[in-house]
């Protein structure tokens, strides 16, 4: 029961709008979540209206382009093999900072 006095009595001497402002608080805190927790349900999703179309697509329309043909396959060079060959040669002189 000392462990509760203890606390009361802090709680008594803090400023009554401190107190007011921390239940206002986690009572807004408290209906927001509330609020967010309600059933998706209850939640109406609407779809997106469509677009109509521009107009008439006759004669006039410009034909459809095939698609391009493929570029032969080339050999992706290596990433790193321009360091690996800077890293390997004993003749390059390495010097911190350059």
């Amino acid at each position: 029961m000392g462990a509760l006095n203890v606390v009361a009595d802090a709680v008594t001497a803090l400023p009554q709008e401190l107190l007011a402002g921390w239940a206002a608080w986690l009572t807004v805190g408290l209906g927001l979540a509330v609020w967010f927790r309600r059933s998706p349900a209850a939640v109406r999703v609407f779809p997106a209206p469509t677009r109509p179309g521009s107009g008439v697509r006759g004669a006039a329309a410009r034909p459809r382009s095939s698609p391009r043909a493929s570029s032969p396959a080339t050999p992706r060079p290596d990433a790193f093999g321009e360091l690996q060959a800077l890293l390997d040669d004993p003749a390059v002189d390495r010097r911190v900072g350059e």
